[in-house]
């Protein structure tokens, strides 16, 4: 047998290992029942200097639910809820507790008309179904703004699917992610459509 003839062997072996793991893991994903319930994940302790500089940013707020993150090369960050009566906001936090920046839902109708105006362009026919404030405080190198980046993020839904979208405050800049189909559980409809009228 050939030097090459040895290594096509070695290939389709190989490719064919890849393959059967596929199709096992494929058969053994169809057998799960499809009302199994997805295991709870386990309680994230915040570190005392995250703790620390959260209750110094937010002296009012109780933190709530807490979720971790990796960003940027692998570094982690924390996601710490926060809320006092109705207000509620979401804070990002490095391991370092370096607060990085600040999210807070808000009403549709609170979104700027430039923001509005923006996201009816780039997803027509969609409707928002939620929308959030985020203030950025810190730029390159964790360095702190002097003043807060403002933007917006807001979940769009059209035909049974969902994306998120992220737009500037001035409306310049929109990017709008993948379409995933929504889960039925999650099916609610939009607080408003996304149209330029529909802000005032």
């Amino acid at each position: 047998m050939s030097k090459f003839a040895r290594k096509l062997v070695t290939c389709m072996g190989v490719l064919g290992v890849l393959v059967g793991a596929g199709v096992c893991f494929a058969q053994e994903k169809a057998a799960q029942p499809e009302t199994a319930v997805a295991a709870k994940p386990a309680k994230v302790e915040l570190p005392a200097v995250v703790a620390d500089a959260v209750k110094a940013a937010f002296p009012e707020m109780k933190i709530g639910e807490v979720r971790t993150r990796e960003i940027m090369r692998g570094t982690k960050v924390f996601i710490v809820a926060l809320e006092k009566g109705d207000l509620k906001k979401e804070a990002t936090v490095t391991e370092a507790g370096v607060v990085m920046s600040v999210s807070t839902p808000i009403k549709v109708a609170e979104l700027p008309k430039a923001v509005a105006d923006a996201v009816a362009k780039a997803a027509e026919g969609a409707a928002i179904a939620q929308a959030s404030k985020i203030e950025t405080l810190v730029g390159r190198g964790m360095a702190k703004l002097e003043k807060p980046r403002v933007g917006f993020t807001v979940v769009l839904t059209k035909d049974g699917k969902t994306a998120q979208a992220r737009v500037s405050e001035d409306g310049a800049n929109v990017r709008v992610g993948e379409w995933k189909e929504q889960a039925p559980e999650t099916k609610k409809p939009a607080e408003k459509p996304a149209t330029p009228e529909a802000v005032k």
